[in-house]
């Protein structure tokens, strides 16, 4: 029965890592995006969209610097491409960097009047998903100490 639940084991174990890299990998994203979009916030307050987004390239987190710059090619060879944006770490499957995205897109495309409005709505989400994440991560680092605790 051993040798069994080794096997089994030894068969599932790349499995395993890879899944537990990708937790890994998606709550890092949902901990750092938000970071990283209140920073393209900040340069926009100055900048355009696509220049901000140049500019935030020095600072973006390692994770997602690749989708970064795919998305900054994408709008350099089309500037009205939708899909550039909707793509944008698409991987992760996130709603909220959807949301976000979109509502940098249409930033992107409408009047300087009414960008304002389009960051206010941006500032807001970004504010709630940061102090949803930082809770999150707070209650996760407790239920840790918790078991240590009980053990």
């Amino acid at each position: 029965m051993i040798v069994l639940v080794a096997t089994y084991l030894e068969y599932k174990r790349p499995y395993i890592r890879l899944k537990a890299r990708f937790k890994a990998d998606l709550s890092l994203v949902r901990y750092q995006f938000p970071i990283w979009l209140r920073q393209i916030q900040i340069l926009l307050y100055t900048n355009n969209v696509l220049n901000s987004l140049q500019l935030s390239m020095s600072s973006a987190p390692v994770i997602i610097i690749s989708d970064l710059k795919h998305l900054i090619d994408a709008l350099l060879k089309n500037p009205n491409d939708l899909h550039a944006f909707t793509d944008f770490m698409s991987d992760y499957e996130i709603t909220e960097i959807d949301r976000a995205m979109k509502l940098l897109y249409r930033t992107y495309m409408i009047e300087q009047d009414d960008t304002s409005k389009q960051l206010n709505r941006m500032i807001s989400s970004t504010t709630k998903w940061i102090r949803f994440e930082r809770l999150k991560r707070h209650e996760d680092s407790l239920k840790f100490y918790e078991w240590i605790g009980i053990i």
